[in-house]
């Protein structure tokens, strides 16, 4: 007596359906991680001297914040930036750079950076590791009252921005004469 080859093939097929299904959801779960990698890692826009001076007269180079996950390295080391020329773009409106430093980030305001890293903290960690700054010996400092965190030193604020205090993810970092002074507003 012959088997049954109809049987065979019908009990057969729910177990191909459920393995190629399983295959499916499996990509789809690897292409999510792959996607969702390359969205969590912020983009660094890197600005020099150079990359202003080109721009039409009466025109300032942006720094868009409210792009998610992009970081600003403003970078005059080799030739000093025209800080007049930089503005930064929020939600609530657009204003001057030093503008923005005063109320926002004082101790960076206070002296005119060489060097200005401001945007998502995960690209200023990406900054960082670049180059960090010699560390004077502090550590990171969060002020209930002011609702902001602070920091001296290449170290303590690489320790501050990994530690995730920053509200929304956001921080500005800037490097005067070789110290790095960063802040950002507290959660």
């Amino acid at each position: 007596m012959k088997p049954n080859n109809a049987a065979q093939f019908i009990n057969r097929q729910p177990r191909a359906r459920a393995a190629w299904l399983t295959a499916v959801g499996c990509l789809t779960l690897l292409a999510a991680t792959f996607a969702y990698a390359a969205l969590a890692e912020a983009r660094v826009i890197r600005v020099t001297a150079a990359s202003i001076a080109k721009l039409p007269a009466r025109q300032n180079y942006v720094v868009d914040l409210r792009q998610r996950n992009v970081v600003y390295d403003l970078d005059g080391t080799a030739r000093t930036i025209d800080w007049n020329r930089v503005s930064v773009r929020t939600a609530d409106g657009e204003a001057a750079l030093m503008a923005y430093l005063r109320e926002h980030s004082p101790k960076v305001a206070a002296t005119t950076p060489t060097r200005l890293v401001i945007g998502a903290t995960s690209g200023i960690m990406k900054v960082l590791k670049l180059q960090a700054t010699p560390n004077p010996g502090t550590e990171y400092k969060c002020d209930a009252d002011t609702k902001s965190c602070n920091c001296a030193g290449g170290k303590d604020c690489e320790f501050m921005l990994k530690a995730d205090v920053c509200k929304d993810g956001y921080a500005d970092c800037g490097t005067t004469k070789g110290v790095m002074n960063c802040q950002c507003a507290s959660k």
